[in-house]
């Protein structure tokens, strides 16, 4: 009864009221009502509805079904048609239909409309019954509300409290915005009995409501059973129960009405009670064996009574608690076979496989090779979307299957293969291990084989990977392609293990026999493989020329190349670059190859583009873009989903924190890197071992930051050292020193000294030994020469942190004059490059050297305010002041929308404020960058300091 006074909500309604008020003033917020089935979780959003369009708010309603908790998206899709048109259209352009491609886009999509329609009025998204959304959907909105965070959004959603970890992390991540729905006190309950009744219930009406618990609905309908049988009367002024007999439990009354009302009706009831809260009526006549037509009088006398309710173009149940005490009321053979029917039906009617599985899980038996084979096509439907949930529809399928069916060996290959886009190793490989015991062609046996390498190779099991490889390759009449495949997995596979030898013998084997392959893109994949083994011996400019070639060779194939493992050749060619003098080279391929991952759908590449471009940012200095794009990186793997961060991305976070002082926020970077070690992961990395051995240096235990270091130190880490950039390379070896620790910076420095001739031409790679060199032999020529390298090759952290060291031999050497120089120099560095922790420790430093002329100027470097923000950041206010949207301002800047959405949320928080009004308004009382400043000659953003 919609119209009678919402009771016992008023705190409820009073936070709404907040947020709606605060949306209207140009913020974002989200709140999450959680509460049992009957709560009032639907009415509650309903008055928010009512509310913000009073307020003149543009109102998305998302209701979520169990019915629809298979096909990915379609609750936000269904409200947001214009999200789909849209990236149909784009998808079209570029003929690209594949499920994570189409995952990424809609994302982008749903994220462009509601940001053009925040940009026309303030927007309120209601999302009820969160608890049935699919993965993809709870994905969505864990990211949109980030991502829309300086849009006016109120993301309203409510849902029941579930196990379910998606719906908990959802939960979790609405901290502290989750309001939790206790039962009505009891003067709320004797209120809304009194709105129905016209009177106060008295103490006896009151008992007998209080069977309800508190739950609104479910004293609501023992009101109305009362109303109904005229079983009450107002005696002196109060509401009495006239005879006793009422039954007090919910699903007894239910049955009891089921029984006595006419078998039409009932059957209806129970029928449609299996297909939804909502319903198509035309799938219950198919179910019953009738005509539409047949069943108009029942729906008629439903309808009056109230039992069901009109939903757009089709039926639903008053309240979901309803349909599930007429569930409950069938006999569970019964239950199954009308579920089993349905998916029958419904395929028959032209609906997908994802659409019928809650009815095959619930409805069919083992043996049932139909009902498989439908939830095989349904995995398969699913898979680039929701890999866990399509896994787990072919282990259904699989258990479905009897032993002895000839589709058994397909059913188990393509579960292995499902299974293995997820993290769950374990039963992958049990799966894999019963499908290898079963007869086969050899190039599937090859391929499974393949399949189980490549996790265990995720897994750092290597050795494990070597023997699934090596057995493959024996096998007879296997395909070209796939024998290339497996040999250069095997190379790879050597190569992780340090097996540089073995692993150059195989890549003759495979490059002999890809460069007679006529298909470039098999070329190219040979000269990447050429090119990483290269590059593990330390051969930077040989790895740099065969990447070279291989870009040259991709692009003879106008779709691009597929590798396995996917790896772009202008990714590559960059992150070689990136270690060495060509950082503008790398910074062009870099912002081009992400420019056209997302234009042509490569999206599962853009994490490793922002992470890349991280790096080189960090290398150059420009710590606020290096932050960005990290935080760009981790939030479009979130958005993939992923899983498991990039190591390198949280590393370049945690080396920005350290610069800036943040020795806390380091940690905490580190921490989520070690977290995901710690579940199985391989070890660290060269960058976050690197991190680590600097935060522990900057904590005070240069000690624990070379244990940390480990493989960093070993004498002959080749290709560990030149995973990370040159400018880093120095810091490691001061590291050493601080901790006495002479041997490791010996074997640092002599790692470096067998490099190529030709690659100490590079001036970025030979101003870091010579930096390194005058470090171990307190040189100080050698350090000025470094300085003076670092500088030319566009390090200026690097060229600062030589001048450090030059300050300590001058200051050493007694000539406080030089160090002071030194000193400053260094400090005028650090602070034009954000790293305020460094000028900091410089000031002090200088204090101490320069006394005898006087303590210095001390230098503060802004860390809030309008003083504090990068000119990247700057460049971004300038375009939201002139009122264009995240992905407009993208466009413009030759960014993603993600990286300028990291900016965003850094200068609201540098401004203490939440949203763009407030930004503008701030702005206006500046002075920003003209319009000839936000991109250089080349449509590249020119560099932040």
């Amino acid at each position: 009864m919609p119209d009678q006074p919402l009771r016992g909500r008023d705190a409820e309604l009073r936070r709404m009221r907040e947020l709606l008020d605060g949306a209207a003033g140009g913020h974002s917020a989200v709140l999450y009502i959680e509460g049992a089935a009957g709560l009032g979780k639907t009415r509650l959003l309903a008055e928010a509805a009512t509310l913000a369009k009073g307020s003149g708010f543009d109102v998305v309603a998302v209701r979520v079904d169990e019915s629809n908790r298979y096909p990915p998206l379609a609750p936000l899709l269904s409200a947001l048609p214009e999200a789909e048109s849209l990236e149909g259209r784009e998808a079209e352009a570029h003929g690209r239909t594949r499920g994570a491609v189409r995952r990424h886009q809609l994302l982008d999509r749903l994220a462009e409309v509601l940001e053009r329609r925040a940009e026309r009025a303030p927007v309120a998204v209601l999302v009820d019954d969160v608890h049935w959304a699919d993965p993809a959907t709870l994905l969505t909105l864990r990211v949109l509300p980030n991502r829309l965070a300086g849009s006016p959004i109120v993301w309203l959603m409510a849902g029941e409290p579930v196990p379910d970890s998606a719906v908990m992390r959802l939960v979790e991540q609405s901290e502290p915005g989750v309001l939790r729905l206790a039962p009505l006190p009891a003067e709320a309950a004797a209120e809304l009995a009194a709105d129905l009744l016209g009177a106060p219930p008295d103490s006896n009406f009151s008992e007998f409501l209080a069977a309800a618990g508190g739950n609104p609905f479910l004293i609501t309908e023992l009101l109305r059973e009362a109303i109904g049988e005229g079983s009450w009367t107002v005696t002196d002024g109060r509401a009495r129960l006239s005879r006793s007999g009422l039954a007090a439990d919910f699903s007894a009354r239910i049955a009891q009405r089921l029984e006595a009302m006419p078998e039409d009706m009932a059957d209806l009831l129970r029928v449609a009670s299996v297909l939804g809260r909502e319903f198509d009526l035309l799938h219950v006549a198919r179910l019953l064996g009738h005509s539409v037509g047949q069943l108009v009088r029942p729906m008629r006398r439903l309808l009056r009574e109230e039992l069901l309710v009109e939903s757009g173009p089709w039926l639903a149940f008053r309240h979901d608690l309803f349909r599930q005490a007429v569930r409950a009321d069938l006999p569970t053979p019964l239950a199954r076979a009308l579920h089993r029917e349905a998916a029958d039906t419904l395929l028959a009617l032209g609906r997908r496989p994802a659409e019928v599985v809650r009815h095959l899980l619930t409805g069919a038996l083992p043996g049932d090779i139909k009902a498989a084979a439908t939830l095989r096509a349904a995995a398969r439907e699913i898979a680039d979307f929701l890999p866990d949930t399509a896994a787990d529809l072919a282990l259904s399928a699989l258990e479905l299957t009897p032993p002895e069916d000839p589709e058994r060996v397909e059913a188990l290959t393509d579960t292995v293969r499902l299974l293995g886009a997820t993290r769950r190793l374990g039963e992958t490989l049990a799966l894999a291990t019963e499908a290898l015991s079963l007869p086969m062609t050899p190039a599937a046996e090859a391929s499974l084989r393949l399949t189980t390498a490549e996790m265990r190779m995720a897994g750092g099991r290597y050795p494990e990977a070597l023997e699934q490889l090596d057995t493959a390759l024996t096998l007879p009449d296997l395909p070209p392609a796939l024998r290339l495949t497996l040999l250069k997995a095997k190379g790879t596979t050597h190569a992780n293990l340090g097996e540089v030898e073995i692993a150059e013998a195989i890549g003759l084997d495979l490059v002999d026999a890809a460069y007679h392959d006529p298909d470039p893109a098999v070329v190219a994949s040979a000269m990447l493989f050429q090119s990483h083994i290269a590059f593990l011996r330390g051969r930077l400019a040989r790895a740099a020329e065969l990447a070279g070639a291989a870009v040259r060779r991709a692009e003879e194939t106008p779709a691009g190349i597929r590798l396995r493992p996917l790896r772009p050749p202008e990714l590559w060619l960059a992150t070689v670059l990136t270690s060495t003098e060509r950082l503008e080279e790398a910074d062009r391929l870099l912002r081009e190859g992400r420019t056209q991952a997302e234009a042509s759908g490569d999206v599962w590449s853009l994490p490793a583009w922002h992470t890349r471009g991280a790096c080189l940012l960090l290398e150059r200095g420009e710590l606020g873009d290096a932050e960005a794009e990290a935080e760009s990186a981790l939030a479009v793997g979130e958005e993939l989903d992923i899983g498991t961060p990039d190591d390198a991305a949280l590393a370049v976070l945690a080396l920005v924190a350290i610069r800036r002082g943040d020795l806390s926020a380091a940690a905490r970077h580190l921490a989520s890197a070690d977290q995901d070690r710690q579940a199985g992961h391989p070890p660290p990395g060269s960058w976050t071992a690197c991190a680590q051995v600097l935060l522990l240096d900057a904590q005070g235990d240069p000690g624990a930051g070379v244990a940390a270091g480990g493989h960093l130190y070993e004498a002959g880490a080749t290709a560990d050292l030149l995973a990370l950039p040159p400018g880093l390379w120095p810091l490691l070896a001061a590291v050493a020193l601080r901790a006495n620790a002479r041997p490791q910076a010996e074997a640092l420095a002599a790692t470096l000294g067998r490099l190529p001739e030709r690659d100490l031409f590079d001036r970025a790679v030979f101003a870091s030994a010579t930096h390194v060199r005058g470090l171990l032999h307190a040189d100080e020529a050698a350090l000025e020469q470094a300085a003076d390298g670092h500088r030319q090759a566009l390090r200026p952290l690097a060229a600062a942190a030589a001048e450090e060291d030059l300050a300590r031999l001058t200051g050493a050497a007694d000539r406080p004059h030089d160090a002071a120089r030194w000193l400053r120099q260094a400090m005028s560095l650090a602070l034009s490059c954000g790293a305020v922790g460094d000028a900091e420790r410089l000031q002090r430093r200088l204090e101490k050297v320069d006394r005898r002329s006087g303590p210095p100027d001390r230098v503060v470097a802004p860390k809030r305010g309008w003083e504090s923000l990068t000119e990247s950041e700057l460049r971004v206010v300038r375009l939201v002041t002139e009122g264009l949207s995240n992905r407009a301002v993208a466009d413009r800047l030759f960014l993603s929308p993600h990286t300028v959405n990291s900016h965003l949320r850094h200068v609201f928080a540098k401004l203490g404020v939440s949203t763009r009004v407030e930004v503008t308004r701030i702005a206006a009382t500046h002075v920003l960058p003209p319009d000839s400043s936000l991109a250089d000659e080349g449509g590249r953003p020119a560099p932040s300091t």
